[in-house]
């Protein structure tokens, strides 16, 4: 009885761990729920390659689809409106599951499209597959070229309008003790590069710390790129004196980068973390705001 009794316990734990909703998965969590029909895949990336092979199951999704570009090659998230018409277009449901992958390294996307999801209030419904295709395949996933037939779905919105934040605000946090981070490279931050394109001025915004985008990820040996593990993605985030509870605003060129640091903090705990959407290539070109290099 007592044997019966662990492997009851075991099972339950393991039943509970499973449905608890995690940002990132693998392939071996996602293998058991392929055929499930509330699963929603999204393949963001290159519409030839996601042509070639895909997830099965798997829509592509581009983001242009989730971003809008008023201002020069910028990531902004369009109305409220069109991103429910485009959810539900796409099937998605209330009871859906989502699940984004990329079908090259190209990382910021999935999690620019995980913060979108965050923002309309289905993060618990949301996960990125940790290294994309690439790490599906060599886990011995299957690939289809099969473009699924879609039903329009029909799902509920909560926008969380506190996720965001204006440069006026950002002023604002450079008097109080809110922590800023400078997602962008860190030529960037030390003002030893300067992007024309996006911000046109050296260096970074005042008291801001720095968190490189890249810093978060690493290349496996079977060539994809996959967040660090939770406890050195701890070590970087103390290495910058961020406290569970601090205040945090993230920003980098145009509001892509910062959704892997967005991302990172939200596996670590971090609740009150923030995106200034407009980053640096709305903060640079106003010479009325403060830049520094130190």
């Amino acid at each position: 009885m007592k044997k019966i009794t662990i492997s009851l316990l075991t099972l339950f734990a393991t039943m509970a761990s499973f449905s608890q909703s995690s940002l990132l998965v693998d392939a071996s969590w996602l293998k058991p729920k392929i055929t499930n029909p509330n699963l929603i895949i999204f393949h963001v990336g290159r519409k030839d390659l996601y042509d070639k092979e895909h997830i099965p199951g798997a829509q592509f999704l581009s983001s242009d689809e989730f971003t809008v570009d008023e201002n020069g090659g910028v990531f902004d998230l369009p109305s409220d409106e069109n991103l429910k018409a485009m959810l539900e277009s796409k099937g998605v449901k209330q009871n859906s599951e989502i699940i984004i992958y990329t079908g090259v390294n190209w990382v910021p996307v999935t999690t620019r499209l995980l913060f979108t999801l965050d923002y309309l209030g289905l993060r618990k419904q949301a996960h990125v597959l940790d290294g994309g295709l690439i790490a599906w395949k060599a886990a011995g996933g299957a690939v289809t070229n099969e473009i699924p037939v879609v039903e329009k779905g029909s799902v509920k919105i909560n926008p969380d309008k506190n996720l965001l934040v204006t440069k006026e605000q950002v002023k604002a946090a450079l008097e109080t003790s809110t922590k800023i981070i400078d997602c962008r490279a860190g030529v960037f931050y030390q003002g030893i590069e300067v992007n024309q394109m996006h911000g046109g001025r050296k260096g970074h915004i005042p008291g801001a710390k720095s968190i490189p985008f890249t810093s978060l990820y690493e290349k496996t040996e079977y060539g994809s790129y996959e967040f660090l593990s939770k406890d050195k993605l701890q070590e970087i985030f103390d290495g910058q004196g961020l406290e569970k509870e601090d205040s945090i605003i993230l920003y980098c060129h145009i509001g892509l980068q910062l959704t892997i640091v967005y991302t990172a903090a939200q596996l670590l705990g971090y609740k009150n973390v923030r995106v200034y959407d407009g980053s640096f290539h709305e903060w640079g070109p106003d010479e009325s705001l403060p830049v520094e290099t130190e």
